[in-house]
């Protein structure tokens, strides 16, 4: 990751408007623990994303960088003991009516609020953490179901409820 550093600097210079280009250096400053870089390139990203959904999809929509980017935002700011900014994230992932059901957007929606509560270690939050209220087939995704399930379970077990840890354990 650090010989990859100067040219995940660079990399967004290369196309300002495309969400991916300007979302992949986080996953290199991310892995060095450059927070604010991180939170910085995916903000862009986001903004960028959420501009190419709104033309291409339709107001509230997201594309699979949109979602993708907000997990990486969320991400950092927990990191960076900025529960609140990671709160507006929580946030934001709820405002989305449409987009398609891929891969980085079931992750994306499954992680989001797990990391949230785990992260900050609100266990009851993670005992009773629903699924995101946005339309998204998470059923289709059922390692991304998981993900809820095993949040879950840690709260639940975190805070003795054994029974429902044990619940969340037998869908997992």
């Amino acid at each position: 990751a650090e010989r990859g550093l100067p040219a995940a600097r660079r990399y967004a210079s290369v196309a300002p408007s495309v969400p991916h280009a300007l979302h992949m250096p986080s996953h290199i400053f991310t892995r060095l623990g450059l927070w604010q870089e991180s939170i910085d390139s995916n903000r862009a990203a986001h903004e960028a994303a959420r501009a190419y959904a709104e033309q291409t999809i339709g107001s509230n929509s997201w594309d699979q960088e949109t979602l993708h980017t907000l997990d990486y935002l969320a991400y950092a700011h927990l990191q960076m003991a900025q529960d609140r900014e990671a709160k507006r994230v929580v946030d934001d992932l709820s405002t989305f009516r449409q987009g398609p059901p891929g891969l980085p957007a079931a992750y994306a929606v499954a992680a989001i609020p797990s990391r949230y509560a785990l992260e900050r270690r609100s266990w009851s939050e993670a005992a009773t953490l629903a699924s995101p209220a946005i339309p998204f087939p998470l059923e289709r995704f059922p390692w991304a179901e998981a993900m809820i399930a095993f949040t879950r379970a840690l709260g639940a077990a975190q805070t003795g409820n054994l029974a429902a840890a044990q619940a969340e354990i037998a869908k997992l």
